[in-house]
Order: C-alpha cells, then sequence, then structure tokens
C-alpha cells in the first residue's frame, strides 16, 4: 500500500509556519510498487499539486514528519530507513560512477551516517519522502523527449533495479539531488520487528535478530 499527500490540495493541514496549507491524502492499493508511485506521481501532476509526500504502509515515523522533511526546502528529501534484512543496513548509497556510465546500476551503502543532519546522496529508498512536482515534471519532459515513443517510467527502466533506484538514476540525468535527512529516522516495519536506529545497533551488539 502506497499512501501520499501532496500539497495544494483541498484538505486542510498546519503550515511551516503554523498557518494552514492544503493537502489531498491518497492511498493505493494492489498495484507493483513501481506502478503504484507512477500513478501517484501523475496523479499529484494532473492535480497541480506542489509537493508529493509519499508514506509506505510498512513505515513508522514521528508525528512531525512532514513539517520537518517540507523545512528543508530541497527538491527531493527523503528520511533515513533501514533494510528489513540482515544486516540492516541503511537505505542510502553511492552510485557505481563506472557502470552507471555504462547504464547500469550498482551501489555502495552508505553506513554509520546516523543523526548527521541532512546530506547529499546518489540513492534513498522512497517510503518517506517529500518531491517537489517539479521534479517529477522535469523528469517526465526529459523522458518523454529520450524515449518519445516508449512509456515515461519514473520509476524503472533499468534491468534488476528496484524502483528507489531507478528513480534516483533518472534524477542524476536530469541533475536533481537527491537528499537523506539523517536524524529523521522512519521505522521499517519487518516480520514481528520494527528496524529503526535502536534495532540496527541492538543487532550490531548481538542483542537482537
Amino acid at each position: 500500500t502506497l499512501k501520499a499527500g501532496a500539497g495544494a490540495g483541498s484538505s486542510g493541514g498546519v503550515g511551516l509556519d503554523g498557518g494552514n496549507f492544503g493537502f489531498t491524502y491518497y492511498q493505493h492499493v494492489r498495484t507493483p510498487i513501481h506502478l503504484a508511485r507512477q500513478l501517484v506521481c501523475d496523479y499529484a501532476l494532473q492535480q497541480g499539486f506542489d509537493y508529493l509526500v509519499q508514506l509506505d504502509d510498512d513505515a513508522t515515523f514521528p508525528s512531525d514528519l512532514i513539517r520537518r522533511l517540507l523545512a528543508h526546502d530541497k527538491e527531493i528529501v527523503c528520511a533515513l530507513a533501514y533494510q528489513r534484512k540482515t544486516p540492516y543496513l541503511p537505505c542510502i548509497y553511492d552510485l557505481d560512477a563506472e557502470k552507471f556510465a555504462k547504464g547500469e546500476i550498482s551501489g555502495t551503502h552508505l553506513d554509520g551516517y546516523e543523526n548527521t543532519g541532512l546530506r547529499k546522496v546518489d540513492v534513498s529508498g522512497f517510503h518517506v519522502s517529500a518531491i517537489k512536482l517539479s521534479v517529477i515534471k522535469k523528469m517526465r519532459d526529459f523522458r518523454s523527449e529520450k524515449y518519445p515513443n516508449g512509456i515515461t517510467q519514473y520509476w524503472g527502466g533499468f534491468d534488476r533495479a528496484g524502483e528507489d533506484f531507478s528513480f534516483s538514476a533518472h534524477c542524476k540525468e536530469i541533475g536533481v539531488q537527491v537528499h537523506s535527512d539523517t536524524s529523521l529516522i522512519a521505522g521499517h516495519i519487518s516480520e514481528g520487528r520494527v528496524v529503526d536506529a535502536d534495532y540496527k545497533k541492538a543487532f550490531a551488539e548481538g542483542r537482537a535478530l
């Protein structure tokens, strides 16, 4: 399940300055994740929103999440998440530049960067994220020009790469920087456990599976 909200909608919310801003809540279910993200992006574009905030249903996050994401005023900012499998590495990466130049995607985890503030990254998980819709418009126009007879895939287009890796790679193509707020931890709900910073530390110390 993908849950998303976008600014400039019709419902009320608390703004960064304490005032109100509009938002629309949109929930998409029973669809492969890369397609769900694509459909939500297209919907937000059609509605003329300013931001797309994505909250996957396997995420936990603080109540002031949206305020903190938007306060950075970046084109893309993601909360820091961890993989749900051992050894629970963070979902932020450096791309292999040589392979990327050949149209391949390979990355290296950036471990140990928790609570170091806002950082530029090549790739991030997007299960808790805020994207300015100007990025999606730019990506749509670029990919429509590059592939005039093909499908405009924001979250795909690479073999053996997940949707977050693909989207981050497309951002690199159009010169958009991905940021991770490493002090904003979004837990990743796993099989009977929530993998967050405390769980990762407990695992490293042999106190958790």
